[in-house]
């Protein structure tokens, strides 16, 4: 009869086991250099994705931030780059730096979320120290991307959805209603311009 119980509870264990496995969120596809052509969906291009409630870097997407940021309607930015495998880029002392064909630099422009469908005016900029963002906290505006292709850079803007779960690709451009507030409370209404 002990034995009996011992087999069951191995048995739910077990079970209990490839249950958990099952509802992991499985990893990214890798990041996709398109040569050619203008994908619909950010999430084609896979440099960033949405997982468990934040918005990741996929693997090799490094994010940085720049010493003099222009100001783009109190919006905070998540930049990244990602290259190629074994590919660099090569300083320039005149010029800018020279990256390889294959890279992807993205820019997604972000408020931190105030209460209801308020967005913050705030110097917090609510990124975390592995550059993912969660979504809870922040409402995502667009995400900008510049690849470079063999024939030089081309720049594709995606707009992301209201469940924040993916961005599409808007050539001709948008504006976005939002109702900016600031630390005291004031609220103010804007229209961000994709």
């Amino acid at each position: 009869m002990a034995l009996h119980r011992i087999s069951l509870g191995v048995a739910g264990l077990a079970a209990l086991l490839i249950l958990a496995a099952c509802a992991r969120t499985p990893a990214p596809k890798p990041v996709h250099f398109f040569a050619e052509g203008m994908p619909e969906r950010l999430s084609d291009w896979s440099v960033v994705y949405v997982a468990e409630g934040r918005l990741r870097l996929n693997a090799r997407v490094l994010p940085y931030d720049l010493d003099s940021a222009l100001f783009t309607d109190y919006a905070h930015k998540l930049r990244t780059v990602w290259m190629p495998e074994g590919a660099s880029a090569r300083y320039q002392a005149d010029e800018a730096l020279d990256f390889p064909v294959g890279t992807i630099i993205s820019k997604t422009f972000y408020y931190p979320r105030g209460e209801g469908d308020t967005v913050l005016r705030s110097d917090d900029a609510g990124a975390e120290a592995d550059g993912g963002l969660t979504l809870g906290k922040v409402r995502l505006v667009e995400t900008r991307l510049l690849v470079r292709r063999e024939s030089g850079w081309i720049a594709l803007p995606y707009v992301w959805n209201a469940e924040q779960s993916e961005a599409r690709l808007m050539r001709t451009g948008d504006l976005v209603p939002l109702t900016l507030a600031d630390k005291d409370g004031r609220r103010q209404q804007i229209e961000y311009m994709v």
